[in-house]
């Protein structure tokens, strides 16, 4: 589990569209069903503030898999 927040004072003479905000949130599932084999599954979500009060939102999930060499 991670999650994140990142704040930043802008100043006046800074674009309209620089960062103001943003927040990170993941949660990562690691399953391990044999010695040799594991599988996985990871949420990721994220928000972005700009300093002209545009906002955003992006979600990810992705999965993986893999096994251990003897």
């Amino acid at each position: 589990f991670t999650y994140s927040v990142n704040s930043i004072d802008n100043v006046d003479f800074q674009p309209p569209d620089s960062l103001r905000t943003n927040t990170y949130l993941a949660v990562n599932l690691i399953w391990n069903p044999t010695e040799r084999f594991f599988t996985g599954v990871e949420y990721l979500f994220g928000t972005r503030e700009n300093k002209d009060g545009a906002e955003a939102e992006a979600n990810r999930l992705q999965a993986s898999f893999g096994f251990y060499l003897p």
